[in-house]
């Protein structure tokens, strides 16, 4: 993907599409680099596999696209996590704007805009 923050600096993101994620999230270190500061975060507890654990929610929305399909732009606004190594494109941002298409047999993934 690539991600143009609310500070208008934009980039390459890679990540993994998520079925089991609710939003999309991203290491903490992520959010200086797309211009979000305290007063765009706000502190909440959220529980997934590992149990619970904290998060900084994202009040303004950031945009991404996927390269090959330039012209779909998704909104998102990103939860923060501490100690995260990996982005997670989410089920109620990223993928609810594309079909996503995993055919394990063949070995294909695709995406395809809503």
């Amino acid at each position: 993907m690539r991600v143009t923050g609310i500070n208008g600096e934009s980039g390459p993101l890679w990540g993994l599409v998520d079925s089991g994620a609710d939003r999309t999230s991203l290491p903490l270190g992520y959010a200086t680099l797309m211009g979000y500061g305290v007063e765009d975060l706000t502190m909440e507890t959220g529980t997934g596999a590992n149990g619970e654990f904290t998060m900084h929610v994202a009040s303004r929305a950031s945009t991404a696209v996927v390269p090959e399909i330039p012209q779909h732009v998704v909104e998102f606004a990103p939860i923060f996590l501490p100690g995260a190594r990996t982005v997670l494109w989410g089920r109620r941002d990223f993928m609810r704007r594309f079909t996503v298409s995993i055919m394990e047999s063949s070995q294909h993934f695709a995406i395809t805009p809503v």
